[in-house]
C-alpha cells in the first residue's frame, strides 16, 4: 500500500466503496491521506480510494489528532512501531499495545484509572 503501483487496485476499491451502503461515522476520522476529517460520504470514499496510493501523512495525522484533544492512542497488533512514533511526535498522547487479549484488560486500567 501507500505507492502508485496500487493505483489499479485503488480503482477496484472504489467501484466496491461505491457499491455499498454509508452512513457518517459518528466520531472525527482523520484520513492518512492528508491528516485531515472529511465532510461527507463521497469524501471519506475518496480518501479511502487514496491511502492505498498516496503516501501516509503521519506525522501531521498525529498532530491532528493531539490538537482534537486526543490523549490516549491504541496499536492493535504485534510491536510497538506505531506507538513510538505517536510519542515522538507528541509526548502527550498516551500509547497502549494490544498483542493479546489479556492486554485489553492491562490497557484499559492504565488509562482509565
Amino acid at each position: 500500500s501507500h505507492t502508485p503501483l496500487m493505483r489499479d487496485a485503488a480503482e477496484r476499491l472504489r467501484t466496491a466503496i461505491e457499491s455499498m451502503g454509508w452512513q457518517m461515522p459518528d466520531r472525527t476520522v482523520i484520513h492518512n491521506v492528508d491528516a485531515q476529517a472529511k465532510p461527507g460520504i463521497a469524501d471519506i470514499q475518496q480518501a479511502l480510494v487514496e491511502q492505498l496510493y498516496m503516501p501516509v501523512q503521519w506525522t501531521q495525522c498525529t498532530q491532528a489528532m493531539a490538537a482534537a484533544g486526543v490523549r490516549h492512542a491504541v496499536e492493535c497488533g504485534p510491536g510497538k512501531v506505531l506507538s513510538g512514533l505517536i510519542k515522538r511526535i507528541d509526548k502527550s498522547v498516551s500509547t497502549y499495545t494490544l498483542s493479546t487479549p489479556d492486554d485489553w484488560q492491562a490497557a484499559s486500567e492504565q488509562a482509565f484509572s
